[in-house]
């Protein structure tokens, strides 16, 4: 495994294990997803599974993300698709995150909650990290790809 993809692999664990204590702190503390205002869950442990929270992604997101790591650490065609997906997982959380209303909310003058604030910062750094080190890793990945297609064709570089 590359350079790139190693670091892909642990922004991703760290992505995964921030997920996980949002979504224990959501349902601990009755944060339901508002995405834009526009989401209005009630029950935060049944939105978990196909909404979201307002500190982790839904279910099966996070559960794809899983799949795409082992996918980067097997390498190759497979290590390369990973690479994708978590690129776009990790924008896609980057944004799902700064969608919700607790973005603001923690960092308001004299209501500052630090768990939830830490975990707001923690979860937005951990899915830029993961955008910045998929983007590395599928250019590295393409380019090793081009080298192993001449090295087929027997092409000089």
């Amino acid at each position: 495994m590359n350079k790139p993809s190693s670091h892909l692999v642990l922004a991703s664990v760290c992505c995964l294990l921030s997920a996980s204590v949002g979504t224990w702190l959501a349902i601990r503390r009755h944060l339901p997803a508002q995405f834009g205002g526009l989401m209005h869950g009630e029950d935060v442990v049944k939105d978990f599974f196909w909404r979201g929270t307002a500190l982790s992604a839904p279910f099966p997101l996070l559960l794809g993300q899983l799949v795409l790591t082992g996918c980067v650490v097997r390498g190759g065609r497979s290590g390369r698709a990973g690479a994708r997906g978590l690129t776009v997982l990790g924008g896609c959380y980057t944004l799902g995150q700064l969608g919700e209303p607790i973005v603001g909310r923690v960092f308001k003058v004299g209501a500052f909650e630090p768990a939830p604030a830490l975990l707001v910062v923690t979860n937005m750094l951990c899915s830029l990290v993961m955008t910045v080190f998929g983007i590395r890793a599928w250019n590295v990945g393409r380019v090793e790809g081009r080298e192993k297609e001449r090295e087929q064709r027997g092409t000089p570089l």
